[in-house]
């Protein structure tokens, strides 16, 4: 009876129009989509890594990290820009000023996207003779998803600011990997045997271009007549000066996150990059809760600060902090428990990396602990603040791995990751309670 009486509570409570029960409505169905999304990614790569070893797995994992260090710079910072500006022009319904925004975005995308692609097979083949042949093929294939990235992680942020959550959460992260999973099955069914980096990093590039005719479908029913008519006001300027800090933390946090992986490829060899891999996938499965609740609350937060709602501010990120911490708990202890049975289905030689995956989550469980602190300073025009901090905790991190790796191998570089997002959650928590007044955290 009790259980019944919880469980009709909870329910009246999601039907409700607080603060609590729109953010619970909203990040469960954002959260459906990334578990999913999550989900296939893993089989993919569980598939992946048990087709292709851990030295060809580690080829394309490795790649692909640098690659990801250069979306932010693709997109210079306007896929988070978005969720403000849109948001913001939106709400105030400044079309001219929405209009322009998006043409900004769009010419100022693809140009950079363009250089860096170019500029980066430029920079492979010069260092041809010294790397391994199936890494320089497999780098020249994934120039060609730069611009992809880099239109894709603009367009989704937008929908999202436009109220289409499920749309932009489809396009960025639950078609990717359905798409790839759909490239890697017909391979498989017509009989090709182990796949070389090259070729996967091939079906990522068509993955991405799928989800990107996708988003720009979505995205052109999604904008509100008024702004596909009306004409489009500049502000360039006004807003690089918010894109530009955004991009420098949007590539210092990819920096924090892949570090681990790039030390451990360059100074222990892509294979060892493979087998630590299948770990650092694993644990951000941790963060899942804080992704979907940090999207969801991201153009709630920038509108309340804008008109200084200050108590259901508050209120909003408590609540945020709370829902995140009791969904990742008990993910947590199913990795810790399972962890070496999950590793496993990679295959044998991944489960030396269980010492590893217990190290990350740890990491991950005190990220879910403080809450939307970082998404508080982004999306109330705190964003310089943010970077100058993660560009210490950057630095730090760069610091940690050149000592640790060498020492203590892949455990060592799971030690590195796990401090640093610690570190740089706990600072940027102190600084929102000492400016802001707030409290994010659960506690």
């Amino acid at each position: 009876m009790a259980l019944r009486g919880s469980i009709g509570s909870l329910a009246e409570r999601l039907r409700g129009d607080g603060v609590g029960a729109v953010l619970l409505r909203g990040a469960g169905a954002f959260l459906s989509l990334q578990v999913l999304g999550m989900a296939a990614s893993f089989l993919v790569h569980l598939a992946l890594a048990r087709n292709m070893g851990a030295e060809g797995y580690g080829v394309y994992v490795y790649c692909f990290s640098w690659l990801t260090l250069l979306f932010p710079l693709c997109r210079l910072g306007l896929g988070t820009s978005s969720l403000r500006f849109v948001a913001e022009y939106q709400g105030g319904e400044q079309w001219g000023l929405l209009r322009g925004f998006f043409r900004f975005a769009h010419r100022a995308t693809g140009i950079a996207s363009l250089v860096l692609a170019v500029a980066t097979a430029a920079a492979v083949a010069a260092l041809a003779s010294r790397l391994p042949e199936a890494l320089v093929h497999t780098f020249w294939v994934g120039c060609l998803a730069l611009p992809l990235y880099a239109r894709l992680q603009f367009w989704g942020p937008a929908l999202r600011a436009l109220r289409r959550v499920v749309a932009s959460q489809l396009a960025t992260t639950a078609l990717p990997p359905l798409l790839l999973a759909a490239g890697l099955g017909a391979l498989l069914a017509g009989g090709a045997g182990r796949l070389g980096a090259p070729t996967v990093m091939g079906l990522q590039v068509a993955a991405a271009f799928g989800s990107l005719v996708f988003a720009g479908f979505t995205l052109r029913g999604a904008m509100p007549a008024a702004a596909r008519s009306a004409e489009a006001v500049r502000r360039d300027r006004a807003w690089l000066r918010v894109t530009l800090p955004l991009m420098l933390m949007n590539l210092l946090n990819l920096l924090v996150e892949r570090t681990d992986i790039l030390f451990i490829g360059t100074l222990l060899g892509p294979e060892r990059a493979g087998v630590y891999a299948p770990a650092a996938r694993i644990a951000t499965l941790i963060a899942v809760a804080l992704i979907a609740v940090n999207a969801w609350a991201a153009p709630m937060i920038a509108d309340l600060f804008a008109r200084e709602r200050r108590d259901e501010l508050q209120r909003l990120v408590r609540r945020a902090a709370q829902i995140v911490f009791a969904l990742t708990l008990p993910v947590t202890g199913v990795v810790v428990v399972w962890g070496r049975e999950i590793l496993a289905l990679f295959g044998p030689e991944f489960t030396e990396a269980y010492a590893s995956l217990v190290i990350l989550v740890m990491g991950q469980l005190v990220n879910a602990l403080t809450g939307p602190v970082v998404l508080l300073l982004t999306m109330t025009g705190q964003q310089d603040t943010a970077a100058r901090i993660l560009a210490v905790v950057t630095v730090g991190s760069l610091a940690l791995n050149a000592v640790l790796v060498p020492a203590f191998g892949i455990e060592g570089a799971a030690v590195a990751a796990s401090v640093t997002r610690a570190a740089w959650n706990l600072v940027v928590a102190f600084v929102v309670w000492r400016r802001m007044g707030l409290r994010a955290t659960v506690v």
